[in-house]
């Protein structure tokens, strides 16, 4: 047994000290798919080992998270939280936790949910867990990531923004409109969308007929860029939404003291 694990280790480091990285990246890749489930553990002592003798390892550890969160999503998990990172890189645990956590949510995204769920009750500042589950979750149902985001009260930064980029990859404005019409996230969806494109977001609600994604869209808007803003209000007189859109553009630049007349030409 010792000599077939000196042999293993052998063989990674072998990999390892290959200077053509697409060719080193593609045989690291090929061992982890092939090699058993109990060796996973000696390939991070490896990596780490490799890291310290001064070789940059990033692909190397993204590889390994991600096929861990695939192949055992929830020993992938255990193990990245249960591990003891300290004199590591402190990049290094939050690379980890993210890329294992969202493989494992594209796996098995019910798992995946129970153990960052009960790992945020532990600890909430763990962000790395929530975005990684966030990210998984979207690729495979958006909705699914985005009320799990709004139920969990932890729908902060751009977690938002990350679901309604993988609804419109994967459906463009038609899906947006599907989603999000009389959905509970209706505000915050139309908000992570209006801070990412708001001419987008605001002939979205026009064609969606929703009042209330143009006010999140035109509020966030305003306060961002109310030159751009009322540029659009200007140029978009027939929008169903123009008249609301000026009433909210006029009271949000009312409340900033001493702001200049938008419409201006």
């Amino acid at each position: 047994m010792a000599a077939e694990s000196a042999a293993f280790a052998q063989s990674v480091r072998a990999i390892f000290r290959d200077s053509n990285e697409d060719r080193r990246l593609k045989m690291f890749g090929s061992l982890l798919e092939k090699c058993t489930l109990d060796h996973y553990e000696v390939i991070v002592s490896l990596v780490r080992e490799n890291d310290l003798r001064g070789c940059g390892s990033g692909k190397e550890w993204s590889l390994l998270w991600s096929n861990w969160g695939m192949r055992d999503p929830v020993g992938g998990m255990e193990f990245i939280t249960g591990w003891d990172w300290s004199g590591w890189h402190p990049h290094a645990a939050v690379e980890a936790k993210n890329r294992t956590v969202m493989n494992c949510a594209q796996t098995d995204p019910e798992a995946a949910r129970r153990f960052v769920d009960r790992a945020v009750e532990t600890d909430p500042g763990d962000r790395a867990l929530v975005e990684g589950l966030v990210r998984g979750l979207a690729t495979v149902d958006p909705q699914v990531a985005a009320e799990w985001l709004f139920q969990s009260g932890l729908g902060r930064g751009g977690k938002f923004r990350t679901v309604v980029e993988a609804i419109s990859r994967n459906g463009g404005h038609e899906a947006l409109d599907e989603r999000l019409e009389g959905s509970s996230i209706v505000f915050t969806t139309a908000r992570a969308y209006a801070e990412r494109d708001p001419v987008a977001a605001m002939d979205r609600a026009a064609r969606s007929q929703l009042p209330q994604a143009a006010t999140v869209a035109m509020n966030v808007w305003a306060r961002q860029d109310p030159d751009a803003a009322a540029a659009w209000t200007r140029d978009n007189p027939d929008s169903p939404l123009h008249s609301l859109a000026v009433q909210l553009l006029e009271s949000q630049l009312g409340s900033q003291e001493g702001a200049s007349d938008p419409f201006a030409e």
